[in-house]
């Protein structure tokens, strides 16, 4: 992980779909990291219940990451409309039920979070977090929608937090 004067770039560690951190999602269901949860939700999405199924006894998020691969019926522009949704809704349950990961999202306040995938331009930025054109938006390859989904997750908990 990377602090700068304006982000928190990651690819591993609390704030990775990777992390192994359980947690119950607000439907009950136990989920070993969020990585599972958007996973399970993609293939119940899309109606293939023996991969969802495939998906809750996994443990392993590289394991679950392939089974997500081979969802049938997939639709990728239907996913690219829903997706975030899910993943706001995984990570919300991660990280406002599991007090480790509720004290890390509140530790860096009006910092973004910046997913640091070198690989990853949809997710992450397809840049690693040591590349210096990863602190400045301008020189991103990708959309940060990981990051941008932590920004929302960590403002919910807080508004939470003032009621």
């Amino acid at each position: 992980m990377k602090i700068t004067d304006k982000y928190v770039l990651f690819w591993s560690g609390i704030f990775s779909n990777f992390a192994k951190t359980e947690y119950v999602s607000h439907d009950g269901i136990t989920f070993c990291c969020s990585e599972q949860e958007f996973m399970y939700r993609k293939a119940i999405h899309f109606n293939d219940i023996p991969v969802a199924e495939k998906i809750l006894i996994a443990t392993d998020p590289k394991e679950i990451k392939a089974l997500g691969r081979e969802v049938k019926n997939f639709c990728s522009d239907e996913w690219s409309r829903v997706s975030r949704d899910y993943m706001f809704r995984a990570c919300l349950s991660k990280f406002s039920t599991v007090p480790k990961a509720r004290k890390a999202i509140l530790s860096y306040p009006g910092l973004h979070f910046v997913e640091a995938s070198p690989y990853d331009r949809i997710w992450g930025i397809g840049l690693g977090e040591t590349d210096p054109l990863a602190w400045d938006s301008s020189s991103w390859r990708g959309t940060n929608w990981l990051g941008q989904v932590l920004d929302e997750v960590r403002s919910t908990i807080e508004a939470e937090n003032q009621k």
